[in-house]
């Protein structure tokens, strides 16, 4: 799109390790494959070419029987099995057309068949991975850069957990989560029932159940925000809640709404994905059941800001780019 970088999957997955690269002394470029076929004679001579979530045509064919070695697709959402297109938040939400999906599914499936080394955001797409297609697969968590982390330890400092107007908040970041919140919404009602002083911020697109229409006067409802203004919007929220559905798609992603909200001093509830499910902080609360998730929403908050920033800290070691930089260069191949 116009603005790669307000993607989270771009962001994450390209953009943050290019940074990185850049700063340890690598040339490294982040273009659209569109533009790589405009102009890959002039982009002969890297180390390695690593396809985010790439897409089969002639040129990407033939430019894979030329490089193979040097090439690796890179997938962080499980979008590579026509088997499961209509799980996809595209025709589950969206109410996209599920033969244009699964044509576009089995595109990407076909792309990533001519690959034989891939990078996956989590182990849940790594078996797919294994299961589908031959060759090597490796685990490279979402990372956050070192300006995320700086920023987000001033964020910290300056908003102190008690003082934060907003006791939930709920950031969808894109049009396909619906059916997400549907899954908080019955806790999430009974809790502001109870605490009527209390108010929610929503931030991006999402439809509001039927269960918190009763409460418009406690949520506060805003459009998507850039980027750049997220955490500080995000620190305004005590606990941030991190819903999802129970599907193939969703077990699959990124448990980046943990951590991003975590890095600014949020408390997080959230469904415990395989990648979520890894974390075992103080700061972060798992919720299966309906019992479950009204048990966090009302929990109290009993860490003091030490115990809470050493518990972020710890959140932080496992999350920061320099944490899986090293295995992304020697199983990329790059010196």
């Amino acid at each position: 799109n116009a603005r790669p970088f307000n993607d989270p999957s771009v962001r994450y997955r390209c953009f943050n390790m290019s940074q990185e690269l850049t700063r340890r002394g690598y040339r490294s470029e982040v273009v659209s494959q569109l533009n790589f076929e405009r102009s890959f004679e002039e982009l002969d001579s890297y180390d390695a070419y690593i396809f985010h979530r790439p897409y089969l045509n002639s040129f990407l064919a033939d430019f894979l029987a030329a490089h193979k070695d040097r090439c690796i697709a890179d997938f962080d959402d499980f979008i590579f099995d026509v088997r499961f297109a209509d799980q996809t938040p595209m025709v589950r939400v969206r109410g996209g057309s599920s033969a244009a999906t699964r044509s576009y599914v089995a595109s990407t499936a076909e792309a990533a068949s001519m690959f034989s080394r891939f990078t996956v955001s989590t182990a849940p797409l790594k078996a797919h991975c294994e299961r589908l297609f031959e060759g090597v697969t490796e685990i490279i968590p979402n990372s956050v850069d070192r300006g995320f982390v700086g920023s987000a330890r001033v964020i910290r400092r300056n908003s102190r957990y008690q003082d934060r107007p907003y006791a939930l908040g709920y950031f969808s970041g894109t049009a396909t989560h619906d059916l997400d919140l549907v899954v908080a919404a019955p806790a999430i009602a009974k809790f502001l029932k109870a605490n009527r002083g209390a108010r929610m911020l929503v931030v991006g697109p999402v439809k509001m159940p039927q269960e918190l229409s009763a409460f418009s006067a406690q949520i506060n409802v805003q459009d998507l925000v850039p980027y750049h203004r997220l955490p500080r919007i995000m620190a305004q929220c005590k606990r941030v809640i991190a819903p999802l559905e129970d599907t193939v798609f969703t077990r699959s992603k990124s448990g980046l709404k943990f951590f991003e909200a975590a890095l600014v001093g949020c408390d997080v509830v959230a469904t415990p994905i395989p990648d979520i499910d890894r974390f075992d902080s103080s700061v972060l609360f798992k919720c299966q059941s309906a019992q479950e998730w009204e048990e966090a929403l009302t929990a109290p908050c009993l860490l003091s800001e030490s115990d809470r920033e050493e518990a972020i800290r710890s959140v932080e070691d496992m999350v920061r780019i320099e944490a899986s930089f090293s295995n992304w260069r020697s199983f990329v191949g790059v010196k």
